[in-house]
């Protein structure tokens, strides 16, 4: 089977994961696969604001499966590698707020199923510059979210609004269980 892959990694900071990392280091999104503090495997940065730092990130390929025939793959990924925290200031609720911005990049990535699928994206024979389009724009949606996230709950210290965002967050994935998809085939 020939493979065409056309990805695009997106993280917090822009910062791509190696293609040649093993599978190990990375958490794929699941509903019942919380984060854990041993999750975080990165080096601390001591000179750093903030206690922990999630490194999550989407990627997709599409795989040739015969003549005009392809397979689109989303993969929501977490890097145990480039994530860390400093393990003094570990608490449930900071590993809360870590898990809220790796359930943020599976709620866009529902998000890109859900527009490929409205804007049949998957069709024609100039597929992967409208799904690259569709990507871009909900990464720079996705970074946005991702720093009101951080500014409104400052970095978990908010109690409040961090019960708030939890609340919100859950409502959203929820709300997107129709574009859990994460593989779509289709013919050019």
């Amino acid at each position: 089977m020939k493979k065409i892959v056309l990805s695009t990694l997106l993280t917090l900071l822009c910062i791509p994961f190696s293609t040649a990392q093993p599978a190990e280091e990375f958490i794929y999104w699941k509903k019942n696969r919380p984060l854990k503090w041993s999750d975080f495997e990165g080096r601390p940065v001591r000179n750093s604001r903030y206690h922990a730092q999630t490194h999550g990130g989407l990627n997709y390929t599409f795989d040739n499966n015969g003549p005009g025939v392809y397979v689109f793959k989303l993969n929501v990924k977490y890097d145990k590698q480039k994530s860390w925290s400093k393990p003094e200031e570990q608490s449930d609720d900071l590993l809360k707020h870590e898990q809220g911005h790796f359930d943020i990049y599976e709620i866009y990535g529902r998000l890109i199923m859900q527009r490929l699928k409205e804007t049949k994206a998957l069709a024609g024979p100039k597929f992967s510059g409208k799904v690259e389009k569709i990507f871009t724009k909900s990464f720079a949606e996705l970074q946005k979210f991702q720093r009101k996230y951080d500014q409104e709950t400052n970095h978990s210290k908010d109690k409040e609004k961090q019960e708030k965002w939890n609340q919100k967050l859950e409502k959203m994935l929820i709300d997107s269980e129709d574009h859990i998809v994460k593989e779509i085939e289709f013919k050019v």
